[in-house]
Parts: structure tokens; C-alpha cells; sequence
């Protein structure tokens, strides 16, 4: 997006986000923007991996998940487990292929392509959204 940048969020160090993307040069482009920008960056090809890193008790601020995916479930469904089983975790999704109506009601939403800075403007502002804004 022309002239917008990623808004400020205090403490971008300690924020820990998870990019679940299993396209390893998408995932890898995002990461590697993200943490120039000073986020900590946990990198998973599948919903499976980010349940499991989850599940192991590592704190989280927000997940940034494409909807097809490999595995048992796909992107749509980590969120709605992810809403149920941390409710304060925030979750951005992506696709190319499911209608924004779809994903919305679910998390907020980027719709791909999407250039790299925009995604990192969408991580900022969902991490400093209020709950209710999903």
C-alpha cells in the first residue's frame, strides 16, 4: 500500500510471532522482513508445527497462518483452535483462494498477492488491535 508504514508497536523485540506458510520462500520472505523490523520469528510449514510449538508452552503475541496448508487441518481451522485454546493470541490469515468474507468472520484477513511490507503493516496493526476488532 502507497504511503503507509507499519505503526509503531512498543516492545517489537519481545513480540513473537509465528508465520505458518508452507510456500518456504513466501514464509521465508516474511520472516526475514519481520525480523529486520525486531520481531522475535518462529517459521512453520503447517498448522501441525505451530499447535505443537504452542503446545510446548512458548508464548506467542500473534499468528500469521495461510488457509491452504498441508496436514490435518488447514489454516481456517488453526485459527478457530487457536481463538478457542488462546484467546488473547492474535491471528492474521492469508490466501489466494478463499473469499475475504469467508476468512473475516474467523480473523482478520490479507488477501495474496500481497507485497511484503503490506503484510508487515497488517501484523503491526493486528497486534495492536483490540480483541473485538477481529
Amino acid at each position: 500500500m502507497v504511503g503507509r508504514t507499519a505503526p509503531k508497536y512498543a516492545s517489537k523485540t519481545l513480540c513473537r510471532i509465528v508465520i505458518v506458510e508452507d510456500e518456504a520462500i513466501i514464509r521465508m520472505a516474511i520472516a526475514e522482513a519481520a525480523r529486520d523490523l525486531g520481531y522475535q520469528v518462529i517459521e512453520a510449514g503447517d498448522a501441525d508445527a505451530t499447535l505443537d510449538y504452542l503446545a510446548s508452552g512458548q508464548r506467542v503475541d500473534l499468528v500469521f497462518t495461510d488457509i491452504q496448508l498441508p496436514g490435518s487441518i488447514d489454516g481456517l481451522e488453526l485459527a478457530r483452535q487457536l481463538k478457542r485454546r488462546y484467546p488473547n493470541l492474535k491471528v492474521l490469515l492469508t490466501s489466494g483462494r478463499l473469499a475475504a468474507e469467508t476468512a473475516q468472520s474467523v480473523a482478520p484477513f490479507i488477501p495474496k498477492p500481497y507485497p511484503v511490507e503490506e503484510a508487515l503493516v497488517r501484523i503491526a496493526e493486528t497486534l495492536t488491535s483490540q480483541p473485538s476488532d477481529a
